[in-house]
Parts: C-alpha cells; structure tokens; sequence
C-alpha cells in the first residue's frame, strides 16, 4: 500500500511541479523517504521479533504461540498449562504444556467460540477447560452453550451444558472436596437472558443449571466463582446497569 501511495504522490509531484516551491518539494520528499525507511524498519524488526519488550527484573518472558484469552493453571508437578482460544467461525480451543525447546499445543477443539475461558485441574490431575460455544455459524439466539472439555485417558472429550436460549458465557470453574464441577456464567441480555448462572454437577454426573436471576447482565465483563470455609458456592460479577460488582 504504502508503494502505490508513493507512486501516485511521485505523479502527483512531477505534475505540479511547476507550481511548487523547491523548499517544499524537497521537504514533501524527505518526509516520503522517512515513511518508507520507517516502515521497512518496524516490518523488519517486528517480523524478527526484536521489538519484544525487555521484561522488569527478576521477570522472565517466553513465546508460546498465537492465540487470545487466555486461562493459566498449574498441574500437581506445579508446571504451567494454558489454555487459549481463537474467535472465528473456523476456530479453536488449545491446550498448550512446556516441551523440550520450547512448548507444545493440543488443539482440544475446533468451532466457533468466545471467551474468555477458564482451566482448571481436579484432584486427579485431569485439565478442565469451560468456554462458550456459539454451536452455529450464525449466532441464533436458541442455540449456543457452555461447554466443558477435559482429558480423560490421554484423549479430550467436550460436554455441551445444555440450557435454554443462547447461555453459558463467561465461564469460570472450579471443584469441590468430591471433585464435582462447579461454573459461573453468564446468561446476557442480548438473548433475553436472566443474567448470573450456577452450573453443578451432581454425584449421578448430571448436570444441573441454576439462573439466579442477578438482572440484566451483558456478556464479556466476565464471573469468577469460589467456596467459602463452609462449601458454599459464591459469585462474583459486574452489574453494568449501574455499574457496580456484586457478589
């Protein structure tokens, strides 16, 4: 792009030269070849990753891969999973563990999802992984849920969290003393939704879908979930009519 705006300044130029001052030709000129030298610099650099931010002291930074929104946990050995996701049509959701060299990445599913997503490791040390799923192309409004993935076996599996209407937003996850499931959603308004959801699983495997009717809650300001001393499930969101977070 940027050459053929060139050219057609070079054109422009040569036309009206007649017409310009020196002084000005000759600064319109530097000012060109500074753009294309500068654009050449940043493509260079920013293709060699040299560009890369040095990180504070004591803070180490490695490239894992391409991806967004991502969810951080650490397996029984302490060493770190990611799970991340990439919001297309034609996207997916990865699984990315350390390997010799550098890391590697498990492609967990692939459709068209939103995030952000959450990970999670129970007592076994099975990964857990609770997003969103569209189900369609084309977003429709009776269609769409969360979904759990995890590892079981060395082979991933997905759960649909069936509800009604288009739910399960904005998940996050966590286990019980008897390694149940436990997630906070997001039911939005744009779907006429109902706003905060609890997601159980029970001890049959079954799952069971809670609204707790919060008010009118948008998507993408995201829920965390956690149990007091008690076992008692608590959530916590954002309330953008008012705007406050609540619990």
């Amino acid at each position: 792009i940027l050459g053929t705006e060139s050219k057609k300044f070079i054109y422009s130029e040569q036309n009206a030269q007649s017409q310009s001052k020196p002084g000005k030709d000759l600064t319109i000129r530097h000012l060109t070849l500074f753009i294309i030298l500068l654009s050449v610099f940043v493509a260079t650099n920013v293709s060699n990753n040299s560009l890369a931010q040095t990180p504070s002291e004591g803070w180490q930074i490695e490239e894992v891969f391409r991806g967004t929104k991502p969810s951080l946990a650490l397996n029984a050995d302490g060493e770190p999973r990611i799970a991340y996701l990439l919001e297309r049509t034609d996207g997916w959701v990865r699984y990315a563990a350390p390997s010799e060299g550098g890391w590697s990445f498990t492609t967990v599913f692939e459709g068209y999802f939103y995030g952000p997503l959450d990970l999670a490791f129970n007592s076994q040390d099975q990964p857990h992984i609770v997003f969103h799923d569209h189900q369609n192309p084309q977003i429709n409004r009776m269609a769409g849920d969360a979904a759990l993935a995890f590892r079981s076996d060395g082979e991933w599996l997905v759960e649909q969290l069936r509800d009604v209407c288009h739910d399960g937003w904005d998940g996050s996850i966590i286990f019980d003393e008897s390694d149940n499931v436990h997630i906070s959603a997001v039911d939005p308004i744009e779907f006429n939704g109902d706003g905060v959801e609890y997601y159980r699983r029970m001890p049959d495997g079954e799952f069971i879908v809670e609204d707790i009717d919060s008010g009118f809650l948008s998507y993408a300001f995201g829920t965390a979930i956690a149990f007091d001393l008690e076992g008692r499930p608590m959530i916590t969101y954002y309330e953008q009519l008012e705007p406050s977070l609540r619990l």
